[in-house]
């Protein structure tokens, strides 16, 4: 059994995290505007002791700013804080396949997975932003990759609505929003066990 403990939309730290095998990031972590910030959250990460792996949201402006000026910093201080970033692409930990979709891509995603992060959710799963009333805003593209390979785990954020688990065709699905659309952090990171195949 891996016991996967997951976050996104980290605009302010919660009080605590769970332990867990893997860390499971879907991005909205790095949400500073410069280096110094984005070191601070990297050591807040590191701190928590567990292998990470992440996908970057639409606020994680510093990380994806040093990725396009510095890559190779960006690269040794990810490194160096334990996490692995995944811009579509597959990484195995503890025998748990995990798949990374990079913000807005639509690279066609590996089959054979268990765990697919994207920080934007499929259409129609937890994509709300103030449910049940309002507009399905996720991605429909993403819905249809997700329909196609079948993973166990889908984990998401970015509509903080959204927050919450549900389950289709063989498939969980997780916003894991810590904020709210108020950008206040009322929400828990999520853990789901997985067992072994």
């Amino acid at each position: 059994m891996t016991r996967l403990v997951l976050m996104s939309d980290l605009h302010t730290r919660p009080a605590s995290i769970p332990k867990g095998d893997v860390l499971v990031l879907a991005g909205d972590i790095f949400v500073g505007d410069d280096v110094a910030s984005l070191r601070n959250d990297l050591a807040w990460i590191k701190s928590l002791g567990m292998p990470t792996v992440s996908c970057i949201g639409n606020h994680d402006l510093s990380l994806m700013h040093l990725l396009r000026t510095a890559p190779e910093k960006a690269t040794r201080l990810l490194i160096n804080a334990g996490i692995t970033l995944l811009r579509d692409a597959v990484v195995e930990i503890g025998g748990v396949k995990f798949w990374g979709v990079d913000w807005q891509s639509r690279v066609t995603i590996s089959t054979g997975l268990d765990v697919i992060i994207s920080h934007c959710p499929a259409k129609g799963m937890l994509d709300q932003r103030y449910p049940p009333n309002s507009e399905h805003l996720g991605d429909a593209w993403l819905a249809a990759q997700i329909a196609k390979v079948k993973p166990r785990l889908v984990v998401s954020g970015h509509f903080h609505g959204g927050y919450g688990k549900t389950d289709q065709n063989g498939t969980t699905f997780v916003n894991c929003s810590l904020t709210n659309e108020a950008q206040q952090t009322v929400n828990k990171p999520w853990v789901v066990e997985l067992e072994e195949r």
